[in-house]
């Protein structure tokens, strides 16, 4: 009977020390999908450029005469975003002003310190 116990005991120590692992694999696991890729941080950066630029640039685009009548209206309005737009696209692309390379440093950084926490509540 103590035999038969005792084996009992050491397999519920056993389901538990398995089930134990199975929980941390699968958080480790989590943590490797939950962890964005360079890329996407990269390209997430560049975006973020993008529209830092567009805002910078629509406040420096002068305004145009609207007496004339030529210019002026709501045409140009949206063709003008568009405009402002496509530039600080490209000026973002060309990795110029440095802005992306901060911020990817910087999601980078928090990622990996989130990574090496969460690595610590295993």
């Amino acid at each position: 009977m103590e035999l038969s116990t005792a084996s009992a005991q050491n397999s519920f120590e056993l389901a538990q020390s398995t089930a134990e692992q199975n929980r941390m694999t699968q958080k480790a696991n989590g943590l490797k999908s939950k962890s964005v890729s360079e890329a996407k941080i990269r390209e997430s950066a560049q975006s973020f450029e993008a529209m830092f630029l567009s805002q910078m640039l629509s406040y420096m685009m002068p305004e145009m005469d609207k007496d004339n009548p030529f210019n002026g209206g709501k045409g140009e309005e949206v063709f003008k975003s568009f405009m402002t737009n496509e530039y600080a696209n490209l000026m973002a692309k060309t990795g110029k002003t440095g802005i992306a390379d901060m911020v990817a440093k910087e999601m980078i950084r928090i990622q990996a310190a989130q990574n090496e926490q969460a690595q610590g509540d295993l």
